[in-house]
């Protein structure tokens, strides 16, 4: 049902039982509207390459889905997906990942199995 309402450009929210859609009920209209590599506007972008939709998640695994969903989703348009999640600088350092100080840190993935190093 929210499928109409995010094509025409609204904000939605939503919650709903696991399996329901809800990934692309807003995944797909965000797909729709990002302008990738294989179009024709993608070289007048101002800022070609850069993030141009922000998907949300609560945890590392729901992220990590989320992104598997919306690469496979995108993959015919050519739309690139990062998924990037946090964790505690400590527990990052211990593992040999550099952050960039003690108040935030991230973990980036290039796809969703092959984790890579901070630089």
């Amino acid at each position: 049902m929210t499928l109409a309402v995010a094509l025409a450009g609204h904000d939605i929210i939503g919650q709903a039982k696991t399996g329901t859609g809800k990934t692309l009920g807003f995944g797909i209209p965000m797909i729709q509207r990002v302008i990738s590599p294989k179009d024709d506007a993608f070289a007048t972008l101002k800022s070609a390459g850069k993030p141009q939709a922000l998907a949300v998640a609560p945890t590392r695994e729901l992220a990590v889905q989320v992104s598997g969903d919306l690469e496979r989703a995108g993959k015919a348009r050519g739309v690139r997906v990062l998924t990037i999640y946090g964790g505690r600088a400590s527990s990052l350092r211990s593992r040999g990942y550099s952050v960039a100080s003690r108040s935030s840190s991230a973990h980036r993935e290039g796809s969703s199995t092959s984790p890579s190093r901070l630089p």
